[in-house]
């Protein structure tokens, strides 16, 4: 982790460069390492004020994409927070506003594939889907259908770095 720390006496303080992510850290007291651990928190400010994170674009930007379009970028105006469970605030919504079932494909252990900045989040179409003669693609076919329309929709719950929902 990258950062700054300070010892005094017996005390080490530690301050991230980026906020933690939720549920990541674990101190155990008694642990066998040479770092024993006998009291250690975590804490993040509560977030204040009004975000203004917004969706700046999704890419590709076309009018018409391919049924077998493997991915998409999400570019955000601000940096986010990483480890949000960004995979299900995301949806692809058919032409009838109904949502496209397991259309992305979800990580293991809920990874979610930001840039350096993380204000770009690659999102991925199930390739279990896309390729013919797999159980996806055979029990719930293409998400994406030759001669119908999509939307994307991105839910204003997902939080910018401070912790704020998105402004739009």
């Amino acid at each position: 982790m990258i950062g700054t720390y300070v010892v005094s006496h017996d005390t080490l303080r530690f301050d991230s460069q980026f906020p933690p992510v939720r549920g990541t850290f674990n101190a155990k007291s008694g642990a066998t390492t040479p770092a024993v651990f006998s009291h250690a928190t975590w804490t993040r400010p509560l977030p204040s004020g009004a975000s203004t994170a917004t969706v700046a674009e999704v890419y590709p930007t076309a009018d018409s994409l391919p049924m077998n379009l493997l991915r998409m970028y999400v570019q955000f105006s601000a940096p986010m927070t990483v480890g949000d469970d960004a995979e299900k605030r995301i949806h692809l919504l058919d032409e009838k506003g109904a949502i496209v079932d397991k259309a992305f494909l979800i990580a293991a252990g809920g990874q979610e594939l930001w840039d350096p900045d993380h204000t770009r989040l690659t999102i991925f179409f199930d390739p279990g889907r896309i390729k013919r003669d797999l159980t996806p693609h055979e029990a719930l076919g293409l998400p994406l259908r030759e001669g119908r329309s999509y939307s994307l929709t991105i839910d204003s719950t997902l939080r910018d770095a401070h912790g704020l929902s998105l402004a739009h």
